[in-house]
């Protein structure tokens, strides 16, 4: 299952339903499109830390309506030690789907995905 963004209003977000120390890790590709290629394959990549039951934007909306941003990994991570609960979520507009529903994440526990994977694995 690819994760791709092609329009300006679109993103990438987890629900995080606990006060637990979470890291991310997400690496994308922007590409140029016009109306007869895909051009360049621009590397970039987003981590951080969510401490707190909240919504947070893993990728951001690409800022051309003429870049496609596609997910190439994902890796998130529960280095707390009690369970976090995660809600892989694309947003379009106000609209907003979860990609596997919720998962748990024991304290160590790690959602991994690739594009390619058709579901995350969690170790």
């Amino acid at each position: 299952m690819a994760i791709t963004f092609d329009a300006t209003d679109e993103s990438l977000d987890v629900v995080s339903s606990a006060a637990v120390n979470t890291d991310y890790t997400v690496d994308y590709l922007d590409s140029a499109i016009s109306s007869s290629s895909i051009t360049g394959a621009n590397p970039l990549g987003n981590e951080g830390q969510i401490t707190t039951a909240t919504t947070t934007t893993l990728v951001a909306a690409p800022g051309s309506a003429t870049t496609t941003r596609g997910v190439k990994r994902l890796s998130i991570t529960n280095v707390g030690t009690t369970t976090q609960t995660v809600d892989v979520r694309k947003t379009k507009a106000a609209n907003s789907r979860s990609l596997w529903g919720v998962i748990s994440l024991l304290a160590g526990d790690s959602l991994v995905w690739a594009d390619g994977m058709p579901a995350p694995a969690v170790c």
